[in-house]
């Protein structure tokens, strides 16, 4: 990837590196999302999904991969430094043609460390692809949507980087107007570009710290929507706030077990503890993303069931299922409820906007019938 924007560090996307090295695809062919690479490889370990209790140990025909892999993982690392990254890093293997990974170095109490990747496998693909439901694809899209906060909310390997990559898209090609995405790193790097009537760009930055000047820089570069990749702390969740003032709808991921812990986590990070007015004030939509294996408690949960989609997808097979709750107006007494920290009042809303895209999802399905 090439350095985009200006010539200020914050903006700079530094150089994936790799080392070449022949008959380098074994990893590539297996099915795996989260992978432990260590000296050596015999101790390794790969687990299919993040959310499975199986951990496989890694087969012996891809341990000299596994080899090269963990030098050039010590390579990036040496030339990125140890504080830029602390957080992860990218990596790009097999070098030519290769998936992308994050890599997090761990240190062991006996001396060793090793990386911990996860694999970025996805594809751009469009929203209504997802497997959420047709109803709460429109509501996402919806033209009223033109300032404030919306999150996308999940466990850690749950599927929202994708799904808002794959809304960033969707919203570029629907409605049109310019995307900035800020990111550390970078997951997928082919969401730059044209999309009918719209553009996304991409920037990567080497630490959460300097999101807040990068925000403050993009500001000026005319957003429509600006997308804050993982908020992993509450300063990130307090710039998060802060930007959405700027009259832009400002898009994050965030971890939450559920909906409402979700939204009320991310008030109070925003907040440095206590419920922040500036996010109450600027929050627009939140939605909850849960995607399981089986074997951890996924089930094709029924139509008229809390969760308003289920889809059994992806490889390995998982339960797809998503939450959503709407905040369009300034005037919307939920905000109240939300500004005295009564957050598990939202329920009662929660189930009322569910009813409506359930009423709609029925009806939809009636038109194709008839």
């Amino acid at each position: 990837m090439q350095q985009r924007g200006n010539a200020d560090d914050h903006l700079r996307v530094r150089p994936l590196i790799a080392i070449p090295h022949p008959n380098v695809n074994k990893l590539k062919d297996l099915i795996w999302s989260d992978l432990c690479v260590r000296e050596d490889p015999s101790k390794g370990w790969l687990k299919a999904a993040s959310d499975s209790m199986v951990v496989s140990p890694l087969p012996s025909d891809s341990w000299e991969e596994l080899k090269q892999l963990f030098l050039a993982l010590n390579r990036s690392w040496d030339h990125r430094g140890a504080v830029a990254s602390r957080y992860g890093f990218p990596m790009e293997w097999p070098p030519e043609d290769g998936m992308r990974l994050r890599a997090k170095r761990i240190q062991l109490a006996n001396g060793e460390h090793v990386y911990v990747c996860r694999a970025f496998r996805f594809k751009p693909f469009r929203l209504q692809d997802t497997g959420i439901a047709a109803p709460l694809v429109n509501k996402l899209l919806s033209p009223e949507i033109r300032g404030g906060i919306g999150i996308i909310l999940g466990r850690p390997g749950a599927g929202k980087t994708t799904t808002a990559y794959s809304f960033l898209q969707e919203r570029a090609r629907r409605l049109g107007g310019v995307t900035w995405t800020i990111e550390s790193p970078v997951e997928m790097d082919h969401l730059e570009g044209r999309y009918e009537n719209g553009y996304i760009h991409q920037i990567e930055v080497e630490t959460p710290e300097i999101l807040y000047e990068t925000v403050k820089d993009l500001a000026r570069a005319t957003p429509n929507v600006l997308f804050v990749g993982e908020v992993l702390d509450d300063q990130t969740a307090e710039v998060v706030a802060q930007a959405s003032k700027m009259g832009f709808l400002v898009l994050c991921t965030y971890h939450g077990g559920d909906l409402i812990n979700g939204i009320e986590r991310f008030a109070r990070a925003a907040g440095h503890g206590i419920v922040s007015a500036q996010f109450v004030d600027a929050f627009r939509f939140a939605v909850h993303i849960d995607l399981r294996m089986v074997e951890t408690g996924g089930r094709a949960r029924p139509i008229n069931d809390s969760l308003i989609s289920s889809l059994e997808t992806g490889n390995p097979p998982r339960v797809l299922s998503a939450r959503s709750l709407f905040c369009i107006s300034d005037a919307d007494p939920i905000r109240g409820h939300m500004r005295k920290g009564e957050f598990a009042q939202l329920q009662s809303e929660i189930d009322r906007q569910k009813n409506e895209l359930l009423k709609q999802q029925s009806e939809m399905s009636l038109g194709r019938v008839r």
